[in-house]
């Protein structure tokens, strides 16, 4: 940690000082760093939708999100992302965070802080191994924020997955309109004109599994 006039400064890991990177500070005071992919939008557009892509374990969000932002850029979709708490350019022990509880939180904040910059535009999130229970942990914490959500080989057991799939849809089926967070009804379908019948759909395909609400949920 360099520092400036006696003032320590913070810097990655790596020794790259913080401020010269994109970052935010969480509520543990942890400086984590943070990336971007925007569109190329013509003057006065906004973004169709934001994306936040969750890393995996001992992973970092500069080996999938660039992926997911040369897809969907082009759609008019902003990828943005972070490193979670001791993974890449972020402060902590390196690959010492498990605490499913503080990186939820995390993406919280970094959803929040982003989505407010863009009022109206859906937010969808990807999960990819350990950011797949992230996500769906976020999504049932906050419901109203997320219009969908996109499972990479998550960290999940299929059976697990394969349940509340089940009781989604027994649920939705039952009480149509009672909310237990996340989407309803959940429909298994790989048919446009199923999924059509719907306000949300769902799809299965070897390991990746995707929602998606048709219309904005609120609380």
């Amino acid at each position: 940690m360099a520092s400036s006039g006696g003032v320590a400064e913070r810097c990655t890991p790596q020794g790259v000082s913080y401020n010269t990177l994109p970052h935010m500070v969480n509520a543990d005071g942890q400086y984590l760093f943070c990336k971007t992919w925007e569109p190329d939008l013509k003057e006065g557009e906004e973004p169709r939708a934001l994306l936040f892509h969750v890393h995996g374990f001992r992973c970092h969000c500069g080996l999938i999100s660039p992926i997911l932002a040369r897809l969907l850029n082009g759609h008019r979709i902003l990828v943005f992302s972070h490193d979670h708490v001791g993974h890449g350019q972020s402060e902590g022990i390196r690959g010492d965070q498990m605490d499913f509880d503080v990186m939820t939180r995390d993406v919280l904040q970094h959803v929040e802080m982003v989505s407010a910059k863009y009022p109206g535009v859906p937010v969808f999130l990807s999960g990819q191994s350990m950011g797949g229970p992230i996500a769906i942990r976020a999504s049932i914490q906050r419901p109203d924020l997320f219009a969908g959500m996109l499972l990479l080989s998550p960290a999940i057991r299929a059976a697990l997955l394969a349940g509340m799939i089940m009781m989604s849809s027994i649920g939705a089926w039952l009480l149509p309109e009672v909310r237990a967070g996340g989407p309803r009804p959940l429909l298994v379908s790989k048919h446009p004109e199923s999924a059509s019948k719907k306000r949300v759909t769902g799809c299965t395909k070897s390991n990746v599994h995707f929602w998606c609400s048709t219309e904005r949920t609120t609380p």
